[in-house]
């Protein structure tokens, strides 16, 4: 802050407020590791400072497009579980950073070897929008890291930008579910050796949503969540199928082609692409193919539904998301069949008229 005569100060809960002298008020967010500041003993080593409660807020309720740039305005205090910690001299190699529920499962895991994301070529939106990527340090010196209370992202999906948008913190909507309000563990791993503090998550108080019925939100989103990381599995390991099927096509003789096209008609089941939107109804007369395109379309709408307010779901969400988590469940178990019987099958005929076979996926 400037160089400026401070009027009056105050110490509200775990954030620090002062006024200046006509020129508005100040807030430093968060002083809760200055309470713990005793740093003796600690300087080739690392200290995990113990959170403050962290409160789960829907941060940003802007209802349309963004304030321009150039319209002056304050920043919001971070929206997350803010993790404080602090690294010795003697610090070498990757820091992890775990959260565990009070079951000791991990919920969010992070390091600071973690690749970080580089700017989408075709982003769709200004890049002022986007929050800038946050990384896990492993130097020397005092951090403060965000946990933003979901589980950890579905791999693979390319980020979606709200249009409720705040200039350069826009985060990317959420593929994992809301960590339920609750006791949590952080551990901290450094050089090896672990430091952990409990975390305590409580929901916005302004929401009137019983534990029970956030539970029962958290349950179904979880289903959802789970087959759709399984589906996303597949279809990373069926992806490199499609490039062999193509060049392969074109040398298979006459008498095997009925064959290789009822085997490749299998595989589009797994391996067709898409899939990235919610899928709605079929047209009327026709039944959907339950492809793991059309499939995790409907997870991902029906997760996406669930997880936009806090509320239980309505009996219409609950069979919804039961279909679609046995269709997930059907496609998995015919993946297993389709690897290891009408792959093999296939592979025998290739290998009797003297072409390559198609290689096991993983």
């Amino acid at each position: 802050m400037p160089a400026t005569s401070i009027r009056d100060l105050i110490i509200k809960g775990d954030d620090v407020a002062v006024g200046t002298h006509g020129r508005g008020f100040w807030i430093l967010d968060n002083i809760t590791p200055l309470r713990q500041m005793d740093l003796n003993g600690a300087r080739e080593n690392a200290v995990l400072f113990k959170p403050q409660t962290a409160v789960r807020v829907r941060w940003n309720n802007n209802s349309d497009t963004p304030l321009p740039p150039d319209e002056p305005g304050g920043t919001n205090p971070p929206d997350g579980a803010m993790i404080d910690y602090y690294l010795g001299a003697g610090t070498s190699g990757a820091v992890t950073l775990e959260i565990k529920d009070d079951s000791g499962n991990t919920v969010r895991r992070y390091s600071s070897a973690d690749p970080v994301p580089t700017p989408d070529p075709q982003l769709a939106i200004p890049p002022y929008w986007v929050r800038p990527p946050q990384t896990l340090s492993n130097e020397p010196g005092m951090h403060r890291f965000l946990w933003d209370m979901h589980h950890q992202p579905v791999p693979g999906v390319a980020p979606n930008y709200p249009i409720s948008a705040t200039y350069m913190n826009t985060a990317p909507s959420a593929t994992s579910p809301w960590a339920i309000p609750g006791k949590y563990t952080v551990v901290l791993t450094v050089n090896g050796r672990s430091y952990s503090q409990p975390l305590m998550l409580r929901m916005d108080p302004r929401v009137t949503t019983s534990q029970k019925d956030l539970a029962e939100q958290f349950k179904w989103s979880k289903q959802l969540y789970d087959e759709w990381l399984a589906l996303a599995a597949l279809a990373e390991s069926a992806r490199p199928m499609r490039g062999q099927l193509t060049e392969l096509r074109p040398r298979i003789p006459e008498e095997l082609k009925k064959r290789f096209d009822e085997f490749n008609e299998q595989y589009s089941v797994f391996g067709g692409g898409g899939g990235g939107g919610f899928q709605g109804p079929p047209p009327a007369g026709q039944t959907p193919r339950a492809t793991v395109a059309s499939v995790t379309g409907r997870l991902r709408g029906l997760f996406s539904q669930l997880e936009d307010v806090d509320l239980a779901p309505t009996a219409e969400q609950r069979r919804a998301s039961a279909e679609a988590v046995r269709d997930a469940q059907t496609l998995l178990a015919n993946w297993q069949l389709f690897k290891t019987q009408a792959l093999p099958a296939l592979n025998q005929e290739l290998q009797g008229k003297g072409l390559p076979v198609i290689a096991v996926p993983k």
